[in-house]
């Protein structure tokens, strides 16, 4: 059996979390349907309305009814953090604990130690992380090279 990874990794859900948080910070305070992102995410609809349901509940988005209806962000995009977002979905920083190393017995403190180090400074990163900082790196990721 192949060691547990070093660091964990952000569930699917949190990803499309994170991407349709994205979506709606770029329409920049333009309502944004769910259809819209379900067509730009492949995601299946009622998925995505349980997700946006989430990040509605943690205060990150507003929904808008009627004919044109969707979500807007509740905040400004520099006042929503990664950690904000994988906190919504997850319930909070439990992928950053140290749980892989609890049932190994050769495991010691120094072990332990430097995983919940690992943990600390990766949601750090979340943290300063914000969602204004993840749509400008996407427009840099995807900007065409010369």
């Amino acid at each position: 059996m192949p060691p547990p990874p070093l660091l964990p990794r952000l569930s699917s859900t949190t990803r499309y979390a994170a991407h349709a948080m994205i979506e709606i910070a770029e329409a920049a305070g333009q309502v944004v349907p769910a259809a819209a992102i379900v067509a730009h995410q492949h995601v299946p609809g009622h998925f995505l309305d349980q997700v946006l349901g989430k990040l509605r509940r943690a205060g990150l988005l507003r929904s808008v009814r009627g004919p044109h209806g969707g979500y807007v962000l509740a905040r400004p995009a520099t006042a929503i953090s990664l950690a904000d977002i994988v906190c919504a979905i997850d319930g909070g920083p439990s992928l950053l604990l140290p749980g892989p190393f609890r049932d190994l017995p050769e495991a010691g403190c120094a072990v332990e130690e430097a995983w919940l180090s690992a943990g600390a400074a990766m949601h750090d990163v979340m943290r300063r992380t914000s969602l204004a900082a993840l749509v400008l790196r996407k427009h840099v990721l995807e900007a065409p090279v010369l």
